[in-house]
């Protein structure tokens, strides 16, 4: 099924076009896993409310995903699961529950802004330890270490970036927006490299502005900004241009192709990206505290 995600109108805070894709994010609620947001799910119990920040619901539900029956079985690393149920989960970031009224509730019975979505519950051979699945028995997704960047591997890929006709033009955009507004121009880069079994990727997140590149809720100075992805001979794997402020939190390789997706994570949820710039969901959190 397709999951949708929801937020707020604002740069760093617009969700990735929903697809159909696997493989699907693990999340543990009350000493259970659950493969998330499968679709849309109608409760049919009361609600319960598992963890914080953001704030988890579950409740039973007589929904069921057809392309995910029970039995089907899924592995979480190297351990294998299969589905045992369904139950309707909320995740949500809400600083306070009020009624309809706008009075506070200081003991909330059911959720207060998310989306209740079809979660799968798994039951598993063994003990997971990773946070995405495959269908099937599909291999074990390759998680990398994260290792520290030395200043002349950062050295390196920066040049490489730098040296890419996109990122001169975005440089001469800012420039030129930033003498039009008679201000500064400003950049900003971070380094990660990650090693997998079949080498090591190196990859940079830079962007470059007009001001401090506020391009949102009516904002109107320069923003841009570009992910690369550079292999120790120098080679670009891949390069995204991001108009977001989601973060890099990580990075799989899912289907054993040798070429990184990048998990990336906002308020309103997690995502990957893969190498040709597409955008697989992961998750869902209802946003009750933002906006322009």
């Amino acid at each position: 099924m397709v999951l949708f995600l929801l937020g707020c109108n604002d740069r760093g805070l617009q969700p990735p076009v929903p697809v159909e894709a696997d493989p699907a994010r693990v999340v543990s609620l009350a000493g259970r896993d659950y493969l998330v947001g499968l679709g849309g799910a109608t409760p049919s119990g009361d609600w319960a409310q598992v963890g914080t920040g953001p704030d988890q619901w579950v409740a039973s539900t007589a929904d069921v995903d057809a392309t995910r029956a029970i039995g089907t079985a899924w592995r979480v690393g190297d351990v294998e699961c299969r589905v045992d149920g369904y139950a309707a989960v909320v995740e949500e970031y809400l600083d306070v529950y009020v009624d309809g009224e706008g009075n506070r509730i200081e003991a909330p019975t059911a959720p207060g802004c998310g989306t209740p979505l079809l979660y799968a519950r798994l039951r598993c051979e063994g003990e997971t330890s990773e946070e995405l699945a495959n269908p099937g028995l599909a291999p074990a997704i390759l998680a990398p270490t994260r290792e520290r960047v030395v200043d002349e591997q950062a050295a390196r890929a920066e040049a490489v970036v730098r040296s890419l006709p996109e990122w001169a033009a975005a440089q001469a955009a800012a420039a030129d927006a930033a003498v039009a507004a008679g201000v500064d121009t400003a950049e900003s880069t971070q380094v990660d490299r990650y090693v997998f079994g079949f080498g090591a990727v190196t990859v940079v997140d830079t962007a470059v502005m007009s001001g401090d590149g506020r391009n949102y809720c009516g904002g109107d100075e320069f923003y841009a900004r570009w992910i690369v992805a550079v292999a120790d001979d120098g080679a670009v794997l891949f390069k995204h241009e991001r108009d977001d402020l989601a973060e890099i939190v990580g990075a799989v390789d899912t289907d054993g192709d040798h070429l990184p997706e990048l998990r990336l994570a906002w308020w309103g949820g997690e995502f990957l990206v893969a190498p040709d710039g597409s955008s697989r969901a992961l998750s869902q959190f209802g946003m009750c505290v933002c906006g322009c």
